[in-house]
Order: structure tokens, then sequence, then C-alpha cells
């Protein structure tokens, strides 16, 4: 995962996630899920968040904000602009000269190729999408949305988590979850770049789901006290799913949470 936004972030996608010196540039590297980076400003449309460049902590590279977890928000990141003359000042610059036989013209052919190392295209997000490990380009023109199925959670109900007991909330003998666990089936021809749960209510909030071929999977909870006695809040979760053209999907689901009963 990739996740902060001026701290220790990490990378949620499930495959290898491009960065390149600005915006829209060429691939200089990847990202893998799980992998922590410092996030430390944004494009002026919050699609890109530029962050620590591995290779060397004094340079700043880009990746799509969209497969990112920050610990805060993107929003609150320092607007930075990414200027061509950076992006150049990181690229390498071969030279290959070629001598032609003695027979031939006396002639000295030098061409002159200048790349970024290990160059490929990272395509630019449209309405926020950002490269997968699992499409690669849009097909052009692609207008169709990620297809969400079997979308599910349980257990349901949950109950708040009593104190500072992390497993659950009880009332011996019966154990009482206070998690929910989210899944779904997510497909889309251009590839998967991001699906997320979010939720409602007092607690809200929202979580990258972890994926495994088409399979996506997250969790709910734990919640903290706040109902009254014998209280329920009733929450609408909602997975969005996010293609590598920028078209999103939504599937909603029910969530009761009750407040927690104390033996």
């Amino acid at each position: 995962m990739l996740g902060s936004t001026s701290g220790d972030t990490s990378v949620a996608a499930p495959g290898p996630v491009a960065y390149a010196r600005c915006p829209s540039g060429v691939a200089i590297g990847s990202f893998h899920q799980d992998d922590r980076v410092f996030l430390t400003g944004r494009a002026k449309n919050s699609q890109w968040v530029e962050v620590r460049d591995p290779a060397n902590l004094d340079a700043r590279v880009w990746v799509v904000a969209d497969v990112v977890v920050p610990d805060n928000e993107v929003a609150q990141l320092p607007v930075h602009a990414c200027t061509p003359e950076a992006a150049a000042s990181a690229s390498s610059t071969t030279t290959t000269t070629t001598t032609v036989a003695p027979d031939a013209a006396p002639t000295d052919e030098t061409t002159t190729t200048t790349t970024a190392p290990g160059a490929s295209p990272v395509a630019p997000p449209a309405a926020g999408g950002g490269p997968s490990g699992g499409g690669g380009a849009p097909p052009p023109g692609d207008t169709t949305p990620p297809a969400i199925n079997q979308a599910g959670l349980g257990p349901n109900p949950i109950w708040e988590q009593a104190g500072a007991n992390p497993n659950a909330c009880f009332l011996n003998p019966v154990v009482y979850h206070v998690v929910a666990n989210v899944s779904a089936i997510v497909t889309d021809p251009s590839g998967v770049a991001s699906v997320t749960v979010s939720w409602d209510g007092a607690q809200a909030g929202s979580r990258a789901m972890s994926g495994s071929g088409n399979s996506f999977t997250g969790t709910i909870g734990p919640f903290a006290q706040q109902l009254p006695y014998n209280g329920q809040s009733h929450l609408t979760v909602t997975i969005t799913a996010r293609d590598n053209a920028g078209n999103t999907s939504t599937a909603q689901l029910a969530l009761t949470v009750n407040a927690c009963v104390l033996g």
C-alpha cells in the first residue's frame, strides 16, 4: 500500500505501481503493495502525489494518488509543481557511434537518445485514474466502468469495541464480533486500478481493499463505544472500483452496529 500525507505511507495496489519524475511522465521505477513511502506534496488537481525518491532521498518522484492510502487527507499536502527542467535533469543520455567499413565512404554516424533509465510511458490519469499491474494502458475511448459482482459483508451485525479489548465485545459465553469482512469480485477489460470500501455514520471512514486476481477483500471496524445502551447504528457501506481509464462504479451494502454488551 502507499499511505500518508507528510510521513510514512504505504502502497495499496495489488500490482507494481509506476512512478515518474513528473506527473504523466515516463516511468523510472515502480512501487509494490505494502511499500512504505513519504509523501511531500500533491499536484494542483490532487490526481498525483509527490513522494521521496527511494533511490535518492534528496530527490522527488510522482505517483498516481488513487493507489495511496494516506494517514491524513491528501488535500492537506502542499501543492507542488514539477517543471520539465527538473525531469530533464534526472534523465540520462546514451551516445552510440558507428564507423562504416573502410571500402565505404569515410563517414561517422552518431545517434544520441535521451531517456529516463528503464523508461516506459506512464499513462496520464483520466478523471483520476492511475496505473496498475492488472491491465496496462486502457483501450482508446474506454467508457465502460468496472463490473462489481458478489459483493457481500459479514458478520452482520457487529458490536462496538469494549474499551481497550482488541478482540470483541462480550457477555459470556457469547462472543460479539467487532469487525465485518467485506468482499467483492471486480473485473474490467482495461485493468482495475483501485478498489476501496467506505462507510457513513458518526465514525465514517474508508480503506483500500486488497486484491488477489479479481477478488478484493477489506474490513470495517472496530468502532469505539459511542452508542447509548441498547443503541444501534445503521451504516451504508460503499464499494468503489476504478479502472485504468478513470471509469468508476459502486456497490452498496447495509451494516448494523450495536452498542456493546458488557457482562
